[in-house]
C-alpha cells in the first residue's frame, strides 16, 4: 500500500473532531485509524466523528477494531459516530453488529447534531 491509496484528514468543527478516511480500509489503514483516534482520546477529545464518505473496505473484519475504541471513548464520557458509509461498507458494518454498537448517520451535519440532542 502506498501512502496516496490512504490517508487521514483530522479537523474540529463546533467542538467535535471529524476524521475524514480517503482510501481503502484494511488491518494496515485500520491500524493508522486507531492510532489517531487513541491520540485524539489521550488529548481529551471525546466527541469523534469518523467520515467514510471516500473510504471502501473489502475485508470486514478490518472494521472491527472501531469497538473497542468505541468503549474507550465512552468511559471517557464521549462516543464515536460515523456517516457516509457506502451500501458495501453498510453490510460489513451490519454483518460485523457495528451499527449496533455505533450510531450511523447519512450526513456529516447528522453527525453533528446528534452530539447537541444529548446535551
Amino acid at each position: 500500500m502506498t501512502k496516496s491509496d490512504f490517508s487521514l484528514n483530522v479537523r474540529t468543527k463546533n467542538g467535535v473532531v471529524l476524521i475524514s478516511v480517503i482510501g481503502r480500509i484494511n488491518t494496515f489503514s485500520m491500524r493508522e485509524i486507531i492510532s489517531e483516534l487513541g491520540k485524539l482520546i489521550d488529548e481529551r477529545q471525546n466527541r469523534l466523528i469518523l467520515d467514510f464518505e471516500k473510504a471502501s473496505c473489502s475485508k470486514g473484519y478490518a472494521i472491527l477494531p472501531l469497538v473497542s475504541i468505541a468503549q474507550r471513548v465512552r468511559r471517557c464520557n464521549g462516543d464515536l459516530k460515523i456517516f457516509g458509509i457506502k451500501e458495501d461498507l453498510n453490510t460489513k458494518f451490519s454483518m460485523a453488529g457495528i451499527s449496533r454498537i455505533l450510531e450511523v448517520h447519512q450526513t456529516e451535519q447528522e453527525a453533528l447534531n446528534s452530539f447537541y440532542r444529548e446535551d
